[in-house]
């Protein structure tokens, strides 16, 4: 300290101070800052330091540890020295009043101990609590234990609810019902629907309402503010635009003050954005009407301002749209899929649907087929989604006039079928957040552009839920399931990986004809000679019938397979119910189909509602160029042996096992029509009578039109 300017002064009372009159102060660091020279009479004694005051350069205080004291001679060792005690220390000699005690400190306990000073694990005992079952409108409601009292809540404005109470015995049985009781809720609600505001900034717009028309207000009714083009962002300068709930009131019916939440914009001056409206941008009213759960359009009367925020007097009369119109648009060539939100006075199939209309049909075989006259579809359902075929050679629009239905109205999915379900939700909606309830129920989903969702395999190609789409759903386990869909995001939903990897997924070498009937297949694993960009080919007898492009090989892809559609003299190509299924692999290096061996868990389109496997590509041309007979394997064998062969175009074959003598063992492929492909065919060591052959050298021949192969192999005892 001294080395540093500063003064040293003390005092027999044990006083050290360490000052600078020039305003010096010690740098950081380690060492000694002064001496002390202690002594004391006797044969024990301990120093220490006591009562430390140490400053900062600006005179401001530090905290200071001194340590343990100092001691010489005999020295004392402190400690609890009650055997009794939790933290008893037989070495201690002086007890220092640190004497724990573990024990029920709970007063309410039957073996409740005053002294404890430490909670015992579990170890209070309590008498029998007294349990209570509540009964709201004759159903149960609620347990309350150890209560003699119960608050209810989430209940409804002006409604009235009567309780009656059961009591649970000490053998689990219960008493009888007492009286009942009965009380009204007042009508003081609190928002609710449009409650996940932005924090405030300082920065607000007020919004009178005086007046709402078009609607019966109901109790706990609700107004939400928003901007469509707000800034969204917080904390950084990304600048993202997007609709936001910015301001909201419960509507008693009296006039009403909003305060709109501003956005902030300090990122000219090195700042950040902070989210809300943004000035001049229009405003958007929207009207929840809790007694129906539904949420309606608004159209504003301003009697001051022009409706845009930041004015500096904003005073409106809503007007709510209680009809809405949807639009549904059909695509000609293709079967659709649709739902609708809107419940209007007449949804018979021949007023909502018209002639223009092929067939349509739901998910319970019933048709609507007006050409033909077939009505067994008769009515459109809002809980219900529909396929149609459309008879005109342009896309379709639909036009649904009427009142909106609750986005949360429930609906049934069934079990062991495809369900076709609607979506009631007015705006899209994350595919993610919307199942996120039945996730592990659902084993496939699609709709008709060919994207579905396989929780199992982590598939989200169906990433967005669009309003008059209709879906088809098919559930993982035995019981069906009552659905309905949460409540709307007002912001944008986390990130779908799927979103950004579908554009990548899309086949650049093959064009492939959309039909709307979807075979999904998933594909878990890529092994041999394949690279990200080459792409996976579907076939049915053939027939190009999906494709999709290797995006990554550290995921399983999907593979959209199309069914054809073939009647009433409508042809568009795809597979065809029960073809096989067959899968290539185009090499963008080599520029031509590969063969692929592929272990699936279904071989045939339309059976199953989902196929998954693994794929090996190899290095050979995917269709044969020559006529091959391969060496059979294991060679020798006993009994079994496997003879690939190959064909390069369709022809009519004969394969046949000979002795060495050159008579005839066994015809394996019997003058059979064969597609062009790459075959094999398993010999099992028996002659055509079903006896074991003799252990020797045999002969098997590939015999057609222009075509003599030949080769050995051995049977061996």
């Amino acid at each position: 300290a001294a080395e540093n300017g500063m003064l040293m002064s003390t005092n027999t009372g044990g006083l050290v101070l360490g000052f600078s009159l020039s305003g010096d102060v010690i740098p950081a660091g380690e060492g000694v800052l002064v001496y002390a020279d202690v002594t004391f009479d006797g044969d024990e004694a301990c120093f220490s330091l006591s009562e430390t005051i140490f400053s900062d350069a600006d005179g401001e205080a530090v905290d200071v540890d001194t340590g343990e004291e100092y001691c010489v001679g005999g020295v004392e060792v402190l400690g609890c020295t009650d055997p009794d005690a939790f933290n008893f220390d037989p070495e201690a000699t002086v007890d220092d009043g640190s004497c724990v005690y573990e024990g029920c400190m709970d007063p309410e306990a039957l073996n409740f101990d005053p002294d404890a000073t430490i909670e015992c694990d579990e170890c209070c005992e309590y008498p029998f609590e007294a349990t209570f079952n509540v009964y709201r409108d004759g159903s149960w409601h609620d347990t309350v234990v150890g209560m003699y009292s119960y608050s209810d809540t989430g209940l409804g404005g002006g409604e009235t609810y009567c309780y009656t109470v059961t009591a649970v015995l000490e053998d689990g049985t219960e008493s009888d019902d007492s009286n009942e009781e009965c009380a009204t809720t007042s009508s003081d609600c609190a928002v609710d629907m449009y409650s996940n505001l932005p924090d405030p900034t300082g920065e607000f717009s007020l919004i009178i309402v005086s007046d709402v028309m078009g609607i019966e207000m109901g109790d706990c009714d609700e107004i939400g503010v928003f901007d469509a083009n707000a800034i969204l962002n917080e904390g950084s300068c990304e600048t993202e635009i997007g609709e936001l709930l910015v301001g909201s009131t419960v509507w008693t019916g009296e006039q009403a003050s909003i305060s709109a939440i501003g956005s902030l914009d300090y990122c000219a001056f090195g700042g950040d954005q902070f989210p809300g409206y943004v000035e001049d941008n229009p405003i958007v009213y929207r009207y929840y009407s809790a007694a129906d759960g539904m949420e309606y359009a608004v159209e504003a009367e301003y009697t001051a301002g022009n409706g845009t925020f930041g004015e500096l007097i904003i005073s409106a009369v809503l007007h709510i749209v209680t009809d809405v119109t949807q639009e549904l648009t059909l695509n000609q060539f293709q079967n659709n899929m649709f739902s609708t939100y809107v419940q209007a006075d007449d949804m018979t199939t021949p007023t909502l649907l018209g002639d223009d209309i092929f067939m349509a049909w739901n998910d319970s075989g019933e048709f609507y087929v007006p050409n033909f006259g077939i009505e067994s579809l008769d009515m459109i359902l809002n809980t219900e989604g529909y396929g149609a075929f459309i008879a005109g050679n342009t896309p379709l629009t639909i036009e649904v006039t009427g009142t909106q239905v609750p986005y949360d109205t429930p609906f049934m999915i069934n079990q062991f079928q495809n369900n076709m379900i609607p979506y009631l939700v007015d705006t899209e909606m994350s595919s993610q957040y919307a199942f996120n309830a039945i996730v592990d129920d659902i084993l496939i989903m699609s709709n008709d552009s060919g994207d579905f969702i396989v929780p199992e395999f982590g598939i989200w190609s169906l990433s967005t839920m669009v309003p008059g789409e209709g879906y088809k759903v098919f559930l993982a386990g035995p019981n069906a399931i009552e659905f309905s869909y949460p409540a709307p995001e007002l912001a944008s939903a986390s990130p779908n990986v799927w979103d950004e990897l579908k554009p990548a997924l899309v086949s650049e070498h093959y064009e492939v004809v959309p039909t709307g009937t979807v075979h999904p297949i998933v594909i878990t694993d890529i092994q041999g000679n394949v690279q990200v960009g080459d792409e996976i080919a579907v076939y049915a007898d053939g027939e190009l019938v999906g494709a999709t492009r290797i995006a990554t090989l550290d995921r399983a892809l999907p593979v959209a397979a199309w069914g054809e559609i073939d009647q009433y003299g409508i042809e568009v190509p795809g597979y065809t119910v029960g073809d096989v299924i067959e899968i290539r692999v185009w090499s963008s290096e080599q520029n031509r189909e590969l063969k692929v061996t592929a272990d699936l868990d279904g071989l045939y389109f339309g059976i199953e509602p989902l196929t998954t496997g693994s794929i090996v590509v190899y290095n050979e041309d995917a269709v044969p160029t020559q006529f091959t007979l391969n060496q059979n394997y294991p060679n020798p064998f006993n009994p079994n042996t496997t003879i690939e062969f190959s064909v390069p175009r369709a022809t009519s074959l004969t394969i046949t096992v000979y002795d060495i003598m050159g008579r005839e063992v066994r015809t394996l492929v019997d003058n059979s029509n064969i597609l062009e492909g790459y075959y094999s065919v398993v010999w099992d060591g028996m002659d055509s009578s079903g006896q074991i052959v003799s252990a020797g050298l045999y002969i098997y021949s590939l015999q057609g039109e222009g075509i003599s192969i030949t080769r050995k192999m051995i049977m061996m005892k």
